[in-house]
């Protein structure tokens, strides 16, 4: 098995597929060359704050670069007033290994004038949230590469901080 984005010709293969007119094939050449693709040349731009050297960090970092989870698609934006909104400002938040953002996109939607930072070893899975977030055009969390072990390191205090999975 090989994934499609990883053959010699996915480029190549994804516009033959587009030209097709083939909705649904189009829409599969999509997620399986194309973001796949722009999420390898996000992943090389992205800085790190930190090396990862832990042992166990080392371990879920290699997990999570070969399969970043989960590849979520969709949320249902939270329903907030203005003046629910408005309780952001000013607001620090980190959400700590932050993966492919999921949870880093709804906290930037419930508290849209906050200043987000959002931490994860995986570039491979940063490059999906960094995607999906412009997509979404979510534009206040800072995508930072590094091990949560050393967030102390980014000299940095949080009003609030976020962590599933983690």
């Amino acid at each position: 098995y090989m994934p499609l984005y990883q053959l010699d010709r996915g480029q190549d293969f994804s516009k033959m597929i587009h030209d097709s007119g083939y909705p649904h094939l189009i829409e599969a050449a999509v997620k399986l060359i194309d973001e796949p693709l722009e999420e390898q040349e996000i992943a090389q731009t992205i800085e790190s704050f930190t090396s990862i050297d832990n042992e166990v960090s080392v371990n879920v970092q290699a997990q999570y670069e070969e399969h970043p989870y989960p590849r979520w698609t969709y949320f249902t934006p939270p329903f907030l007033n203005e003046k629910q909104r408005q309780c952001s400002v000013g607001r620090a938040l980190l959400v700590a290994g932050c993966g492919t953002g999921q949870e880093s996109a709804l906290v930037s939607m419930q508290m849209p004038y906050a200043d987000i930072d959002a931490i994860d070893l995986s570039r491979i899975s940063m490059a999906y949230a960094i995607r999906s977030s412009r997509k979404a055009g979510l534009k206040n969390i800072n995508f930072k590469h590094g091990d949560l072990l050393k967030v102390k390191d980014l000299n940095k205090s949080y009003d609030a901080i976020f962590s599933s999975g983690v």
